[in-house]
């Protein structure tokens, strides 16, 4: 378990910036009031939300499960917020 402690590190470090990124920008043009409003509480929502998903990636029981896992949900997220700015235009 030890054994692959730095690729989880590594690949929670960086799918979960901009997973945390995507999530935090889906806030933003979903959540109450104007994306004007509130861009500075999305800019300091991403780094709580960073490191809550890079604690969870520890906890993955292999690399595969997570890059899989992280790599859908990026995938889903930018989806969205692709779509979500593109509505709101």
């Amino acid at each position: 378990m030890k054994r692959y402690l730095g690729l989880k590190g590594f690949f929670g470090t960086v799918m979960g910036f901009f997973l945390a990124v995507a999530l935090c920008g889906l806030y933003g043009w979903l959540g109450p009031g104007s994306l004007h409003d509130k861009y500075m509480l999305v800019l300091w929502m991403i780094a709580p939300v960073w490191l809550i998903f890079l604690v969870f990636a520890l906890l993955f029981s292999s690399v595969k499960k997570l890059v899989f896992y992280y790599g859908m949900g990026n995938l889903i997220a930018y989806l969205l917020l692709w779509y979500v700015r593109n509505m709101m235009q």
